[in-house]
């Protein structure tokens, strides 16, 4: 069966499962780097929040062999457990007053997300673009964000100029940052793994103890830094850990991490949520770090993660991020 075939059995058979009280409605959703998602909407008429479930995956599980009825069912227990009674009153958000405090900026990928940012304002940075976005926390419907477009600048009668000095100014003071060693990273996360395998496995703890995975986490990691022969990398991000590529832009993050490696340094981008900071002496060619981080955008992150392919040169005198 075809995907488009699939979308309209799932949407009858939600339809009808749920009954009259909702409406259903499929819709092509656009995300990050232009990639658009399906999403299926379920309008309760009591409500003015409709969840919206995303079906490419439970296409895939369908191909796999999962009956439709399934995933019917499953999208039906998804509304249920996550459907929200009442009303919520959203006449503050044309009010610019209340919103401003809860206004920060990300990075996306300029030339993947074009379209995007003809509605929305936005400011260059080398290959990228920041953008603005609204961040929410609410006991009712949980976080998220709003991206900011135009029509809201219009509404609340204000120009980009504006916007992007108040979302700028809280990213960079109520966000804040955080680094991390990435071997450190790396050696913690083997400590985990190494104990979950235990668990998995049903390996008796006398035979392979905590301090047993310690040990072995530790040889892996002296192992790699002795093959790699060179000094530590450096994870930055935010302290929410979400959107975090975008301290890459404050240049007194960039300042305080210089001081703390003693150098300049290469920026690797990640993903949009953080960056990796290599010493310029341990940077090697440039052209192996691209092609590295090429490799891991195409196999390890999320296709609307992707910040960039190129890296970029932090020049601590100058006090400039360049893409190389």
């Amino acid at each position: 069966m075809e995907f488009t075939t699939f979308t309209e059995k799932v949407s009858e058979g939600v339809q009808k499962f749920l009954g009259a009280q909702v409406e259903v409605a499929v819709r092509d959703i656009r995300k990050n780097n232009g990639i658009y998602l399906t999403g299926m909407t379920i309008f309760n008429k009591e409500s003015n929040l409709s969840p919206t479930v995303y079906l490419n995956a439970f296409y895939e599980d369908y191909q796999n062999g999962k009956p439709l009825s399934g995933v019917v069912s499953d999208i039906a227990k998804i509304y249920e457990d996550t459907k929200v009674g009442g009303r919520i009153n959203m006449d503050f958000f044309g009010d610019y007053e209340r919103v401003k405090k809860q206004l920060f900026c990300k990075l996306v990928n300029y030339e993947k997300n074009k379209e995007m940012l003809k509605e929305a304002p936005h400011r260059k940075f080398e290959d990228l673009a920041i953008v603005c976005y609204y961040a929410y926390a609410n006991e009712i419907i949980g976080n998220g964000t709003i991206l900011i477009y135009n029509v809201h600048m219009k509404k609340w009668g204000i120009n980009d100029g504006q916007l992007l000095l108040d979302a700028l100014e809280n990213t960079e003071k109520n966000l804040g940052y955080q680094w991390y060693n990435m071997l450190d990273m790396m050696r913690d996360m083997l400590k985990e793994n190494l104990q979950n395998e235990r668990g998995l496995a049903d390996i008796d703890e006398d035979e392979f103890s905590p301090e047993m995975a310690e040990d072995l986490a530790e040889q892996i990691i002296e192992g790699l830094q002795n093959e790699s022969g060179k000094g530590p990398m450096y994870v930055v991000t935010n302290r929410g850990k979400y959107l975090g590529a975008i301290c890459m832009i404050f240049d007194s993050i960039l300042q305080d991490m210089a001081k703390i490696m003693q150098s300049d340094f290469i920026i690797l981008p990640s993903s949009v949520h953080e960056i990796i900071l290599v010493p310029e002496a341990d940077g090697g060619e440039i052209c192996h770090l691209k092609e590295m981080v090429r490799e891991i955008n195409q196999t390890q992150v999320e296709p609307q993660e992707i910040l960039s392919d190129n890296v970029y040169y932090y020049d601590r005198e100058k006090h400039k991020v360049t893409m190389l």
